[in-house]
């Protein structure tokens, strides 16, 4: 009959309809049907699909802040009150909304323990220090300064390399206090603020090494002018007793 399939879907659809809760005379879905007229059965799958979830992002997650505080915590809440409809639905939902904000927060504030010593010291390198650096004159220069305006420009780069080891160091002792919550980061931040934290370590002592061998340099520099400037002193004083000397005996 050419009308056979026409029918034959209208049926199907009024089946799936009925199947749904379909209520023909308010043209709405009233829950009665099979599958939403079982309430418990329909909480126990919200609970059963939330403890995936939260089983799926524990197992994954990166972060381990306040992972076993609050998410894992919340997995074995929630798995104690599966298939037990209703009330163990109301039991837990609203520390699922409670626990995953508290595990949200705690790895905001873990993070932004770790991002401050950084950007602290990132602030002064960008922006104190390299005004000072770049004010440091050049080797072309300096040729053509005096020996006063060259000294004055000694003790500020003394000064600046001082700060700068001192930020290094303050940096380094902030972040060993930190240890916790840089493990706590996922791997490829936790190995990227590692790898930084020995590089800036390296650059420390490399440059106190420097600062102490030009130290050294200069000091013997130093040493060796005031010698060289006491024997002058001792042979223009020598030099000049023997001429009056000389002098003298030529006179009587």
């Amino acid at each position: 009959m050419p009308n056979e399939p026409k029918k034959l879907l209208e049926n199907l659809c009024d089946g799936l309809q009925t199947f749904l809760g379909f209520d023909s005379a308010s043209k709405g879905y009233d829950g009665s049907g099979i599958v939403y007229s079982d309430l418990d059965r329909l909480c126990d799958g919200v609970m059963g699909f939330l403890y995936q979830v939260l089983k799926d992002v524990s197992e994954k997650q990166p972060y381990e802040s306040g992972k076993r505080m609050f998410l894992d915590r919340l997995i074995r809440e929630i798995y104690a009150k599966l298939c037990s409809g209703v009330e163990g639905f109301k039991s837990v939902v609203d520390r699922v909304i409670s626990r995953v904000k508290q595990y949200n927060e705690k790895v905001v504030d873990s993070n932004d323990k770790v991002s401050e010593p950084i950007n602290e010291l990132l602030g002064k390198v960008r922006d104190e220090y390299t005004k000072s650096i770049t004010s440091i004159p050049d080797k072309t220069d300096l040729k053509i300064m005096t020996p006063e305006e060259i000294g004055k420009i000694v003790s500020p780069v003394d000064k600046l390399r001082d700060a700068c080891i001192s930020s290094a160091k303050s940096f380094d002792t902030k972040l060993t206090k930190l240890t916790k919550h840089i493990n706590d980061l996922n791997y490829k931040l936790r190995d990227s603020v590692k790898t930084t934290r020995e590089r800036i370590q390296l650059e420390t002592a490399r440059v106190e090494a420097m600062s102490k061998k030009e130290r050294e340099n200069y000091d013997a520099v130093i040493k060796l002018l005031e010698d060289s400037a006491e024997n002058l002193k001792k042979v223009v004083n020598q030099k000049v007793k023997n001429d009056v000397s000389s002098l003298v005996a030529e006179l009587k």
